[in-house]
């Protein structure tokens, strides 16, 4: 019996939400590099490649509007339409509008064709204009751009890197091997002696030990899953904002498991949306104040004190002790005559219903939010962990277990305590 397409609609719409991650790196950095023909090139081949898949499994929308997509990248790689910020930007929302098409095959929804429509009759007039035709005067409007990050795909399946399957392979034999020397050793009439036996015993101990530490890492999913995340909307945000904020990344290379990134992931867009709304100033604000224009946001991974921990760092204004107090009492959160420390006026921003934001936007002012974020980590078993600096800037680091990652480490004793030393941080010691 041949194989029917639907059998492959899963494996397809997975390839292809990892797919649109590239592409939207890549046309990131295309915004930064117009010039770069190579970029264009990656981005042409991940539309080129869902059109296909679309194309065989009957998803005819998803195939069209990739098919009008790759049309324009044709006419930038060939430089006969010019790279430019509006065309990025449409772009980027075609990233927005191929994910919507994914996950509506995913559920099995109907896929609303408004925004898909609109996308590309207008990279159809770019085309036409690329070839004589004028240019359309405006591109399509802002308010399609997303203000939060995109989701993870939502499947029940993760990729595991083949070393990591073969490494389970080779412990799964080694077991195998155990076992068959330990029957060899129970069943023979001769009554071997009782230390190999014990010894063979351990060594399968230490076997299952292993094979549980293998198992465990399958579903272990480096922080740099999420991290990839957030360059598309500190652009969008700072964009909207009129701020200019650069990105910096570290620590992607840390292994969580893939429950505790979901866990985590919807905590972080909250804080690096606090930093880039409440903490990085506007660039007049910031030259007036001797800082460069451009302000930072760092996200960063990393082991310290037998936990691991996740930092969200700005250059920005940070909080104001005096005002987070005026703003509480204003509230009714705290006593007209209550006097608090620095730190326990920061923390303030932790309690419920707590917000310095004059009216609500879509972005912030409703106060909710860091309660949540404070909550949910809570729920995990760690903390989150406060320092701001008025005119400074602020950071928030989540404390997690070391118990929810797998380390590799050196087991050491000193004296009568046994501990173990990471190996990211073995070189220190």
């Amino acid at each position: 019996m041949s194989p029917r397409p639907e059998q492959f609609h899963d494996a397809f719409i997975e390839e292809s939400f990892e797919a649109v991650d590239a592409m939207e790196a890549a046309l990131l950095r295309l915004a930064q590099d117009a010039g770069d023909i190579e970029i264009i090139n990656t981005i042409f081949r991940v539309a080129h490649s869902i059109k296909g898949g679309a194309s065989m499994l009957g998803f005819s929308a998803l195939a069209a509007f990739t098919h009008t997509m790759e049309a324009l990248l044709n006419e930038l790689r060939t430089r006969r339409l010019p790279v430019t910020a509006p065309v990025c930007d449409g772009l980027l929302q075609s990233v927005d509008v191929i994910r919507a098409m994914l996950a509506a095959h995913r559920e099995h929804h109907e896929i609303d064709p408004a925004r898909s429509n609109t996308l590309q009759g207008w990279f159809t007039q770019l085309i036409e204009g690329s070839q004589g035709a004028p240019l359309p005067a405006q591109p399509v409007a802002a308010e399609l751009v997303p203000a939060t990050a995109p989701p993870p795909p939502r499947l029940d399946s993760i990729r595991v890197a083949i070393e990591k399957l073969d490494e389970l392979q080779g412990k799964v034999r080694d077991i195998v091997a155990c076992q068959e020397r330990l029957a060899a050793l129970v069943w023979d009439p001769a009554g071997a002696g009782g230390e190999d036996l014990r010894f063979r015993h351990a060594q399968l101990d230490v076997c299952l030990h292993e094979l549980e530490q293998i198992v465990t890492r399958l579903r272990m999913l480096p922080v740099g899953s999420v991290f990839n995340r957030f360059p598309r909307l500190v652009r969008d945000l700072s964009s909207r904002l009129g701020k200019k904020i650069r990105l910096q990344l570290s620590g992607g290379q840390i292994e969580l498991d893939k429950s505790v990134l979901e866990r985590i992931s919807d905590p972080l867009v909250h804080l690096v949306r606090n930093s880039i709304d409440h903490g990085i100033e506007p660039p007049a604000e910031r030259l007036a104040a001797g800082k460069p224009a451009e302000g930072l946001v760092h996200l960063s991974a990393f082991y310290k004190g037998g936990s691991i921990r996740i930092a969200i760092s700005d250059d920005g204004r940070g909080l104001d002790s005096s005002r987070l107090v005026a703003r509480a009492r204003s509230q009714g959160l705290i006593d007209r005559d209550e006097v608090l420390t620095d730190k326990q006026a920061q923390e303030l921003i932790f309690e419920p219903g707590f917000t310095t934001a004059e009216q609500a936007t879509e972005l912030s002012g409703r106060g909710v939010g860091m309660d949540v974020v404070n909550r949910n980590i809570k729920e995990l078993g760690g903390r989150v962990e406060l320092r701001s600096e008025t005119g400074k800037g602020t950071t928030l680091t989540i404390i997690l277990p070391l118990a929810l990652a797998v380390v590799d480490g050196h087991v050491v004793q000193v004296g009568t305590d046994t501990c173990m030393v990471p190996i990211l941080n073995s070189s220190r010691v």
